[in-house]
């Protein structure tokens, strides 16, 4: 099983690097192996180390919304923590203070449409006005009770976080086995690549091989006579 210490070993030719697991150098580092590899492969080889390097930075992908999905759920614990719930009546406050204050937006809104059409005598903007004045008002007494409340100790109770921290212990569970999965496809890609770079060694080679014989052979059939002579001497300097 993979150590988790957050980063996945990638092994380049003799060197072994260090790469945070879930990050975007990890998988441009993939890429860029398989891209230099690819060039020199035929098409079907280049086709399925195309298709497991996606599967690796797909993989990856998902550990880094893992990742945050654990930063999200201890951000929330710790506010929970620190201010507990939501009572009923602060929660009633603070939503009629929102719908004040978005009808005095709107009565504003109204006000400067009149303006622009020079309607500051008509009934409409009188009625903004005086709208306007009441909201205000109501605005302001909201604001205040919130800090009351506040102030009472009633704003908030004791928050139950056994849930999120179990969210958190599962979450935090399933990366692990993300990381390992990861670190395993990992090893599963360079092991590709590396069997990729020696099977095209393996038939460079052969074919390197295969000409040299094709060359001597059109040489003998040239130069019979040079070519006899030549492995006599050869036989001759082995004797």
């Amino acid at each position: 099983m993979a150590q988790y210490d957050g980063s996945i070993r990638i092994r380049t030719g003799i060197d072994t690097k260090e790469f945070k697991a879930g990050s975007k150098e990890i998988e441009s580092e993939a890429r860029r192996m398989a891209k230099t590899v690819s060039k020199d492969l035929g098409d079907s080889a280049k086709i399925a180390l195309q298709k497991q390097t996606d599967a690796f930075v797909k993989q990856n992908q998902q550990y880094a919304a893992q990742e945050q999905k654990i930063k999200d759920l201890g951000a929330t614990l710790h506010e929970l923590q620190r201010t507990g719930l939501k009572t009923p009546i602060f929660k009633q406050t603070s939503k009629d203070l929102a719908s004040a204050e978005k009808k005095l937006d709107g009565l504003y809104g109204t006000l400067r449409n009149l303006e622009a059409e020079g309607k500051e005598n008509s009934a409409p903007y009188k009625h903004a006005i005086v709208q306007i004045d009441i909201y205000k008002k109501k605005v302001s007494e909201l604001q205040n009770q919130l800090k009351e409340l506040k102030y009472s100790g009633e704003a908030y109770t004791p928050a139950d976080t056994s849930k999120i921290e179990s969210e958190i212990a599962a979450a935090e569970k399933k990366q692990m086995q993300m990381y390992t999965a990861l670190q395993t496809s990992a090893d599963a890609l360079t092991s590709k690549i590396s069997q990729s770079v020696e099977k095209e060694s393996e038939r460079s080679n052969k074919e390197v091989s295969t000409n040299n014989c094709c060359k001597f052979m059109a040489i003998f059939i040239v130069f019979p006579g040079f070519c006899l002579k030549q492995l006599q001497q050869l036989f001759s300097d082995n004797s």
